[in-house]
């Protein structure tokens, strides 16, 4: 039994891309590209191990391309389900003439926000933007639960810096929403 076959249909990432695959078989990988690390792998739990973890349960595989030629994961829910993920969105409004007070103050938000978000637990993903023309800014994090989004009501880095950019002049929209994810592609 190949690894590929022990370790079933997955998600995987080209290592020198961002571009996710989904379904690989054992016909879809170039066995030369597998040599070496995957070489002595024999099952699933061991090629898990053996590979860094990426998003929900994906990891690196050298040599694999996916069978259609899009390049993205489709995941979608049942009907009248949805997804165990969880969309996160906060936006921002502020005047024109401040932007690049707010990309440089958003930048170095980072540097209290990254670390204290890297601790809750839930968060797979986080995005913190600015758009010029319409003067806005964003955060978007997806999360595992609902439970887990909420975190980020009492989290006091991000109070302590939403006083911040208000005192700025941010202008944020309230509340902040929680959306149930129905489908995904990436």
């Amino acid at each position: 039994m190949s690894v590929l076959e022990a370790m079933g249909s997955w998600a995987w990432r080209e290592p020198s891309s961002t571009r996710w695959i989904a379904d690989i078989t054992a016909a879809d990988c170039d066995p030369a590209a597998m040599r070496g690390t995957m070489a002595s792998m024999t099952n699933r739990r061991q090629a898990m191990l053996s590979l860094p973890a990426l998003g929900l349960g994906a990891a690196l595989l050298p040599g694999c391309a996916r069978a259609d030629a899009g390049g993205l994961e489709v995941r979608r829910a049942e009907p009248g389900q949805t997804l165990q993920l969880i969309v996160r969105i906060s936006r921002g409004r502020f005047a024109a003439d401040l932007y690049p007070q707010m990309q440089e103050r958003l930048r170095m938000a980072g540097d209290s926000l990254i670390p204290a978000i890297k601790r809750l637990p839930g968060c797979l993903h986080y995005y913190a933007g600015l758009e010029r023309e319409s003067s806005t800014m964003i955060n978007v994090s997806i999360w595992d639960s609902l439970e887990h989004a909420n975190q980020m009501n009492q989290m006091a880095e991000m109070a302590q810096l939403g006083r911040e950019f208000v005192e700025l002049g941010v202008e944020f929209e309230r509340p902040i929403i929680n959306y149930e994810t129905v489908w995904t592609v990436g």
